[in-house]
């Protein structure tokens, strides 16, 4: 995800090689499966 002010190229942007993007405007970002959220729940115990 990037953060764009509306003018200024995004760092994020600068490490990409040559070519053709698209970009899409994120209002929300979307909900996750229950495989996802169990997947992440597992990430944040094994860290602790």
């Amino acid at each position: 995800m990037v953060h764009w002010n509306g003018k200024d190229v995004p760092k994020e942007l600068h490490a990409l090689p040559e070519g053709r993007y698209v970009i899409e405007s994120v209002d929300a970002a979307p909900g996750l499966s229950p495989d996802e959220e169990a997947g992440l729940e597992q990430a944040i115990d094994s860290l602790r």
